[in-house]
């Protein structure tokens, strides 16, 4: 099973994980989960005017670091046996993978499907758009 990830986090060069969201090809499984203990003074100025304004929205979601690992390990121990992420950054595979102390899940691919060739194309920008 593929699952789409993405994260927000303070900055390129002081990077902290902000918030993770993942969900699978079909829909069905979702996760997303936001850290109250984010080193915020790491913050750049995008993150502060675009992203900080949309947290909290799910109060269920916010978490510390200790627990993201937690519910990390939760969700992906209710996937099927093989999984693999596919994401745009590698700043998205190495926060979740720092999110996960670096001991990945027995049914979570370590190899990444990138997909940063595909973001100028139009069925990527649509896809992403819906």
């Amino acid at each position: 099973m593929k699952l789409f990830l993405d994260t927000e986090f303070t900055d390129f060069v002081q990077c902290d994980l902000i918030s993770i969201g993942i969900v699978s090809e079909d829909g069905t499984h979702v996760f997303y989960a936001e850290r109250d203990d984010y080193e915020r003074s790491w913050e750049n100025r995008f993150v502060r005017d675009e992203v900080v304004k949309h947290l909290g929205q799910q109060p269920d979601a916010v978490c510390s670091k200790e627990e993201l690992e937690q519910r990390l390990r939760r969700w992906f121990g209710g996937l099927p046996r093989y999984v693999q992420c596919a994401c745009d950054s590698s700043h998205d595979r190495n926060l979740l993978f720092d999110a996960l102390d670096k001991k990945l899940p027995p049914n979570l691919d370590p190899q990444m499907i990138d997909l940063a060739p595909l973001i100028d194309s139009t069925v990527y920008h649509r896809a992403v758009c819906e």
